[in-house]
């Protein structure tokens, strides 16, 4: 495996999982203790376009679950939907406003505001990194050289169940070893942020199992306009709609701990630092959001792109100080060595006090 640019990247030019799932998997795979309830996540690559998609997910978890507790003894909130690591990584680069092109009647708004946003690779080689080695490090069936290249160069779904038994989760995954796409499992840390975006706040909350069947959350207008394939013939009982008041009423939590976790402090510093806005970033955000640009009665458009460094970003070299800046002989800095000197009381002696104070002002790395 070569790490590269802030891509991973595999010297095996075959990404297909039937060569590793046997050999492989039952020497990385993690024992979790029998019977214990704990958070599991079954992944899968996505279909590329042009690929058999046959069953839905849905019905492939459903049809696992079913056949290793045909008795219904789970009960669990179930989350749906992709792993989007990408969606964290995007900066924005560009705004504008435009005038509006319909108009409702009576509305005296002329100008619409946009923001267009780029993904940041540092920020995002970051986050896959970060999530391989925290997903790793729990409870797994995941082969890992195989598994950074998925979550690296390849668009993975997931169905994430906060609570299932040790057994459960073990049979379930052996049942789905069989299908084209699937990855393997994990328990995800719920008291890492990371985690607990990608599985929880990103997934489609619409349902929950007990009793052997599936319960799923209606709409405003009391129908159900999602979808859950294979929900309705889960059970002989069918689909249970229900409102969304009994809904949130009588779903199983998903028990979020209260505080990060010790490794989940890792991870948010991480994101921290690398997610950080620089000013120009700050400061079209908050163009962005204040009523005041809204209000421009003209085309206006802001592109990063054609900015130079923010201040963050700016390198203050001390051979630009000692050289020109402080340098009473230069032919062209001498004019301005002699304000330092003069004003300031600053000399080419004192060369690393200026730097260390540009370098606190103006937030840069030396």
């Amino acid at each position: 495996m070569i790490i590269s640019g802030g891509m991973v990247k595999s010297n095996d030019s075959d990404l297909g999982m039937t060569g590793w799932k046997h050999a492989n998997r039952r020497q990385n795979r993690k024992t979790i203790a029998s019977g214990k309830m704990r958070p599991c996540a079954f992944l899968f690559a996505a279909s590329r376009q042009g690929e058999d998609r046959g069953e839905s997910l849905d019905e492939v978890f459903l049809s696992a679950l079913k056949a290793v507790d045909p008795q219904g003894k789970t009960v669990t909130r179930v989350y749906r939907g992709g792993i989007l690591i990408h969606g964290l990584s995007y900066k924005p680069s560009s705004i504008k406003t435009e005038p509006v092109e319909r108009r409702k009647r009576g509305n005296s708004v002329m100008y619409q505001t946009s923001r267009m946003g780029c993904s940041d690779r540092g920020v995002y080689a970051t986050l896959v990194g970060d999530f391989v080695e925290t997903c790793l490090e729990q409870w797994n069936t995941l082969d890992q050289s195989s598994f950074w290249d998925y979550v690296a160069n390849r668009a993975l779904d997931a169905t994430f169940v906060p609570s299932l038994s040790a057994p459960i989760a073990q049979r379930m995954d052996k049942s789905l070893c069989s299908h084209p796409r699937y990855i393997g499992a994990v328990s995800p840390d719920l008291g890492n942020p990371l985690h607990r975006y990608l599985f929880v706040e990103m997934m489609f909350k619409d349902a929950f199992i007990r009793n052997g069947r599936v319960n799923v959350c209606a709409g405003f207008e009391g129908q159900y306009d999602g979808l859950f394939f294979g929900a309705d013939t889960f059970t002989s009982q069918g689909l249970s709609v229900l409102s969304h008041e009994k809904f949130e009423k009588i779903a199983p939590t998903a028990d979020l701990p209260d505080s990060l976790s010790a490794r989940g402090l890792v991870t948010e510093m991480r994101m921290q630092r690398r997610m950080a806005q620089n000013i120009h970033e700050k400061v079209m955000s908050a163009l962005y959001s204040s009523n005041s640009f809204r209000d421009i009665d003209r085309s206006f458009v802001w592109d990063l792109s054609q900015l130079p460094d923010s201040p963050e970003e700016v390198d203050v070299q001390a051979r630009k100080l000692t050289d020109y800046l402080l340098n009473l002989e230069h032919e062209k800095g001498a004019s301005k060595a002699q304000f330092f000197e003069r004003e300031l009381g600053i000399t080419c002696d004192d060369w690393a006090y200026l730097h260390g104070q540009l370098i606190d002002c103006l937030g840069g790395v030396a």
